[in-house]
């Protein structure tokens, strides 16, 4: 029964990730005085599919036990903040853009390990789950 329970619980954070991050990256972009939504054409990759892969991600290599699990994580987000450094052009006179370009880059960066981080809560009660509890 316990083991049920965990693998609901398990699917729940999943579920409260899904509902979650949007809100959770808006508020970020709020405070960091940056528009709440990036414009769809600014995106290389769909968001929520990107997030979605991640935490699938995390629970699967969390669940699997993979030895590294955690640095391939964080190589992950290293590479997925990679791969937009400087997609917008600075102009080092116009401050304002800079400061956008810095946030965007930070919020994107604190919204990838709160992401990432549901993945491991839920590999982790996944683990708990078939394990027996």
């Amino acid at each position: 029964m316990r083991s049920i329970i965990l693998f609901l619980f398990a699917v729940g954070v999943l579920l409260l990730a899904h509902w979650a991050m949007p809100r959770i990256v808006g508020g970020l972009r709020r405070m960091s005085r940056l528009p709440e939504n990036r414009l769809t054409e600014d995106e290389a990759v769909p968001v929520w599919f990107v997030g979605n892969f991640e935490r699938a991600m995390a629970v699967v290599l969390v669940l699997a036990n993979v030895r590294g699990a955690y640095a391939l994580l964080a190589a992950w987000l290293g590479a997925k903040l990679a791969t937009s450094w400087q997609r917008l052009p600075i102009d080092n006179t116009d401050l304002e853009t800079s400061r956008q370009v810095r946030a965007g880059t930070l919020v994107a960066l604190m919204a990838g390990i709160i992401s990432v981080t549901f993945g491991i809560v839920a590999g982790l009660l996944f683990r708990c789950a078939f394990r027996g509890g």
